[in-house]
């Protein structure tokens, strides 16, 4: 199945088409993927359209890049949980269409702990992180999510050129790879 990614391009966000071209690509192969970090849902929609299975969109929707929360950053994040729900569509999970997005609007640490109950470890075929950039909460994603990957299930995320998330990711998967002229990084558990 050749990927196809224009209504992706037309979603609010900020990959780029090289990025959601390779998210794509690695969606084709997995069947249970886990998105932290959705907003109006470029890249989940990318996933959604090409993976034979199910992505969980985990996002809280309160505010952007962990800046402070007040009623304007409520008024957008409720946009871009509006606009999140008109962009997936036909892709949503819902109990008369067993559509391929089921929303966790949750943080992602409590999140994580909802997928290990429900689903148990080592169940997931990817997981994807672009939530919180910052050192303490990447860390603690990776921490969260990686003991519920399959071996050979897929762990990455965007935003490699963000200071905290840099320094989270080499501390914590020293194996990774970049995706060439991307902020993309990967590793592929054992």
């Amino acid at each position: 199945m050749p990927v196809s990614i224009t209504s992706c391009l037309a979603i609010q966000g900020w990959m780029s088409e090289l990025e959601l071209t390779w998210l794509a690509e690695q969606a084709l192969q997995r069947e249970k993927i886990i998105e932290v970090g959705s907003w109006c849902g470029r890249s989940t929609r990318a996933l959604a359209m090409h993976t034979p299975g199910m992505v969980y969109a985990i996002d809280a929707w309160t505010s952007m890049l962990g800046g402070e929360v007040n009623d304007n950053t409520m008024r957008q994040a409720e946009d871009a949980f509006a606009s999140f729900l008109d962009n997936m569509g036909e892709f949503m999970w819902m109990p008369s269409n067993p559509g391929k997005v089921t929303i966790i609007r949750s943080n992602s640490i409590t999140a994580a702990g909802m997928l290990a109950v429900a689903h148990g470890t080592r169940s997931f075929d990817m997981v994807f992180l672009d939530g919180d950039h910052s050192y303490e909460q990447v860390k603690a994603e990776i921490t969260y999510y990686r003991p519920l990957l399959k071996p050979g299930g897929m762990l990455c995320g965007h935003d490699l050129g963000h200071g905290g998330v840099n320094q989270a990711v080499r501390e914590l998967v020293p194996e990774y790879e970049a995706v060439p002229d991307t902020q993309i990084w990967w590793t592929v558990e054992g």
